[in-house]
């Protein structure tokens, strides 16, 4: 006679074992460098931009400095004139000299005017030892947030129209106006978005954006930390929901930065 429990434990063991696991979707992101970058970028329609951010690029100098790095190749793109002498509203980078260089050079002034990430905060309300980290009160608010951003660059007496993004899909009327900036190089677009949203390695990050395809619905990226992520191409869809992010007080977004 067979054994019932014996008959039980074998019918247990041999009932296929299902499991439900929930997937995430993937962020499809696509190197500037690859194959499809480079055609992306030729045949996009809105990329005026990129060619006055990339003549002026430059990577963080430290991982709080995203926001200053930003600035320093935004502000030369609209305000420095190559082959002209600079207005008197961009500063003097003497700072690039040390103490024993300067004994060399004796009298002569080897330094150029340009913005840097050092005296782009010579107008900033929010003082560099803060973005590093210094607590102000027992409080830290490291890094620059999107309004503190924006006033940094009124300080300069450039327009902005800061967007906050609280939507997960493109606004049509906020669209048109990035693909407008992005055709004339008289203005730039700063994003201020979440890398863990895009899939990426950190935080919140800023940085410009540099192109816009229309064909494929993304954006170019250009990404001022390359220990973290290259210069990539986001879907639109993607970039707004990494965007739709809490940071401190209010979500982050984009700015549109006019002369």
């Amino acid at each position: 006679m067979v054994n019932k429990k014996f008959i039980l434990l074998i019918c247990f063991f041999c009932i296929p074992v299902i499991t439900f696991s929930k997937t995430e979707d993937k962020v499809d992101l696509v190197s500037f460098s690859s194959d499809m970058g480079i055609q992306m970028l030729s045949q996009a329609r809105f990329k005026n931009d990129f060619f006055i951010l990339a003549n002026h690029f430059e990577s963080q100098e430290n991982k709080a400095f995203c926001g200053a790095a930003t600035l320093a190749i935004t502000l030369n793109s609209l305000l420095l004139t190559p082959g002209k002498d600079p207005e008197s509203r961009v500063p003097s980078a003497k700072h690039y000299l040390s103490a024993a260089d300067l004994f060399v050079l004796e009298n002569y002034d080897a330094s150029f005017q340009k913005f840097t990430q050092t005296n782009i905060f010579e107008k900033s309300d929010k003082k560099r030892e803060v973005v590093l980290g210094k607590k102000i009160d027992g409080k830290e608010d490291s890094g620059i947030q999107l309004e503190q951003l924006a006033q940094i660059y009124r300080n300069h007496g450039l327009k902005v129209e800061k967007i906050v993004i609280s939507a997960n899909a493109p606004d049509k009327q906020i669209l048109e106006k990035i693909k407008s900036n992005l055709k004339n190089q008289e203005n730039v677009i700063v994003i201020n978005y979440s890398r863990k949203a895009l899939g990426q390695m950190g935080g919140g990050h800023i940085s410009p954006v540099g192109a816009y395809d229309q064909k494929t619905k993304r954006f170019l990226i250009l990404d001022v930390n390359f220990n973290k992520a290259p210069w990539v191409w986001v879907k639109q869809d993607d970039l707004w929901r990494a965007m739709n992010t809490l940071d401190t007080v209010e979500n982050r977004g984009l700015l549109l930065i006019f002369k």
